[in-house]
């Protein structure tokens, strides 16, 4: 008799914990039920829509650098002044006469003075090679020698004759050797001067 109180709480234990399995049980088939439901929902659900990919911009390269090169201007370089020339003396424009030369009135000769010089004549195929024929004349204040001759036209050698010694004229490039091995200058005297020279003459 004092056995039976003590069995009431052992039963009352086991019935309890009889009762959470069940609710346990029930409880794990509700989420087992809802996991299956789920998956169902998931598996009908139409896939969201992916979205268009992007297309990739291509960047624009940047422009490459340009040196810049200085060009230098030309600097104006001011224009010479001219030198006045200067006027030539008479002793140059008397330099510029001497040798032999056509004018209006006929074979202008004309040699510079010296003091050495005595006498001074020409001699040529003009004159029949006579010093005597042609002598020059002295002008102290030019301080030349001149002499012209009218002659015709055509070639004519001569030769300067200084105080009776036969000489070449310096003054006159064109020249020609003579039987003696000396030079002999040499004259032409154009068709248009020696009509002119002979009028003026006359």
């Amino acid at each position: 008799a004092a056995a039976l109180p003590a069995a009431a709480p052992v039963m009352s234990r086991a019935a309890e914990l009889a009762g959470r399995a069940k609710a346990l049980a029930s409880r794990n088939s509700e989420l087992n039920h809802k996991i299956r439901h789920d998956q169902d929902q998931a598996a009908h659900r139409p896939l969201p829509p992916v979205p268009a990919a992007t297309p990739a911009v291509q960047s624009t390269p940047a422009p490459a650098a340009v040196a810049t090169v200085a060009i230098a201007k030309p600097v104006a370089t001011p224009a010479p002044v001219p030198t006045p020339a200067a006027e030539p003396t008479l002793k140059e424009k008397l330099a510029a006469l001497y040798g032999v030369r056509m004018t209006t009135r006929g074979v202008l000769f004309v040699q510079p003075d010296g003091a050495e010089t005595g006498a001074l004549a020409i001699a040529g195929d003009f004159n029949n090679w006579n010093p005597s024929q042609t002598p020059m004349t002295r002008d102290e204040k030019l301080g030349v020698w001149r002499a012209c001759v009218v002659v015709p036209a055509g070639r004519y050698r001569y030769r300067l004759v200084r105080d009776g010694q036969w000489v070449q004229d310096p003054f006159n490039p064109t020249v020609e050797s003579n039987p003696f091995g000396e030079l002999n200058n040499l004259i032409e005297v154009s068709d248009a001067a020696a009509p002119a020279a002979a009028a003026s003459n006359t």
